[in-house]
């Protein structure tokens, strides 16, 4: 009898041995903040894929778009681990071969997948989701890597002295006598465990998952500023960081800088701050989306943190990191005009967690890409990085294209014939401001103009309304237009959101009846 046959099905006991690994890699996830060898993968293949082709994978398989990549990196790990119990059942793991070459092949693999995936993933191994600074967070993530392949390494003997096909294994003491239990029976418990350790890891990370972009239906009409709790959000990651302990989290300002300076939340909360209404928009909203909201951002001007560091002559730049390995950057020339901020606080209240707590950017004009969360390394540098979205082709200036949008009616509504209604919508155009809204109902034939009714301030966005009576029962084609504040018209061309931003004339299409009964309960197409 072969000693492959006298363990049964060895691949089952590689994936069982690779299952607690990955629970265990969850789990130092979930309770420590550190990211698991399938996160940091997946971290390290997005930024390769082209921005045009993430958005048609966004648009087909939706909220499933974050959690395909880890799952896939998953399964690579569960057939590794398969394909490794098939190597060492021919070979140390045999059960005529020496004990310590039984036990020294998981050791020793354990090793070498720790070296290979050190190199593999070290750019993105300073990924923290608790908020430590990026130097504890690549240490911590590093050992974690090493005891989770340790695990494996040590699992994989055990298992396979659990699988030897003898008769007895051990006995459970009953109240009537002994009762022997095979080991066939002990390796389905240890497999059932580790199902039950994986599963309930899984479980527990899906309760901090972030699979959806929340905003792509946001209540209409909106208010002049958004709540902390309908402000849209967008994000990289299936699990979002959650900083708990802001002792913890430490701000670093380093670089080609004469005073590198690490802040700790104290320290930024001790500095004179400002407050900042500003409008938010995701680069990758749609023709007349949701991904855009606008609130009070309480913060440090980031010139003065610059200017305590005394950058050194010829930068250029400032590189952002965020806990969860984001990054991006902005030339250091536009920082002051443009009053980018370091924000602990929004609408008054602290920053919340999905938002970037302890602190975030906050770049005025710019799309939501420049406006890092969850900040936690702030570099002057002389020359250029690409940031993540940048690395996949998206626009690395990142200005935000004029827009306008009508709010309500919403497409496909129905209205009343002869009886009056207000088209109401929002425009924005970044720190250019917004001098004009006008409104079509023929279809862009003719246009008037409409009222702005709030402008919360000249880095945010314009509220606008248009008192209406369709004349007679039929289909309307109602579009808006805006002008910014130099009288420049918005881009009327159709463009997609990628690289810079979509841009176009935003058209609804309702419907006039006679009769009185409006239906407003219709969702707007985004």
């Amino acid at each position: 009898m072969t000693d492959q046959a006298s363990v049964g099905n060895p691949r089952l006991l590689g994936v069982i041995a690779a299952l607690w690994m990955t629970a265990a890699m969850f789990g130092h996830h979930l309770f420590f903040g550190v990211a698991s060898v399938p996160g940091l993968i997946t971290e390290r293949i997005i930024p390769l894929v082209p921005g045009a082709a993430s958005g048609d994978i966004i648009g087909v398989i939706a909220q499933f778009a974050k959690l395909i990549p880890e799952l896939a990196a998953i399964g690579a790990q569960l057939l590794v681990g398969g394909a490794v119990a098939i190597a060492y059942a021919r070979s140390w793991g045999r059960e005529d071969a020496p004990i310590w070459r039984q036990w020294a092949f998981g050791p020793l693999v354990a090793l070498g997948l720790w070296v290979m995936t050190l190199a593999a993933l070290w750019p993105v191994l300073a990924e923290n989701y608790h908020g430590r600074s990026l130097a504890t967070g690549r240490a911590l993530t590093i050992i974690a890597i090493g005891g989770d392949y340790l695990l494996f390494g040590l699992l994989l003997p055990m298992l396979f002295l659990l699988a030897r096909r003898r008769p007895i294994a051990t006995a459970m003491v009953m109240h009537d006598g002994a009762r022997t239990v095979t080991r066939r029976q002990a390796i389905a418990f240890v497999g059932a465990g580790a199902a039950v350790a994986f599963g309930g890891r899984a479980l527990g990370r899906q309760r901090h998952a972030t699979l959806g972009y929340d905003g792509h239906r946001p209540a209409r009409p909106v208010q002049p500023i958004t709540d902390n709790a309908a402000f849209y959000s967008v994000t990289k990651n299936l699990a979002d960081p959650r900083i708990s302990d802001p002792a913890v989290w430490q701000l670093e300002i380093d670089g080609d800088v004469a005073h590198p300076m690490t802040l700790s939340f104290a320290d930024l909360h001790a500095l004179p701050a400002v407050d900042e209404t500003a409008t938010l928009v995701c680069i990758g909203n749609t023709l007349g989306g949701g991904l855009i909201s606008t609130a009070v951002w309480h913060g440090i001007p980031l010139q003065s943190l610059i200017a305590m560091a005394k950058p050194e002559p010829g930068v250029t730049e400032i590189l952002f990191t965020a806990s969860d390995g984001y990054t991006n950057t902005m030339a250091l020339d536009t920082i002051a005009a443009e009053g980018v901020i370091v924000a602990y606080g929004m609408n008054g209240a602290p920053l919340p967690q999905r938002h970037g707590y302890p602190a975030r950017i906050i770049t005025p004009g710019r799309y939501g890409e420049k406006h890092v969360k969850w900040v936690t390394r702030i570099t002057v540098q002389n020359g250029h990085t690409k940031g993540f979205y940048e690395s996949q082709g998206w626009d690395r200036a990142a200005v935000v294209t004029t827009l306008s949008r009508i709010d309500a009616p919403a497409q496909g509504e129905t209205v009343s014939s002869g009886q009056p209604i207000t088209v109401q919508g929002v425009a924005f155009a970044g720190l250019r401001g917004v001098s004009k809204v006008e409104i079509t109902t023929d279809g862009g034939a003719t246009w008037l103009p409409a009222t702005i009714t709030a402008n919360p301030s000249p880095q945010s966005w314009s509220l606008w309304q248009f008192p209406w009576t369709p004349p007679q029962h039929g289909d309307y084609k109602l579009g808006t237009r805006c002008y910014e504040g130099n009288g420049a018209l918005q881009p009327t061309k159709d463009e997609q959101n990628f690289p810079s931003g979509a841009a176009g004339i935003h058209f609804v299409t309702v419907t006039a009846r006679n009769g009185d009964a409006r239906s407003g309960e219709s969702a707007p197409t985004i």
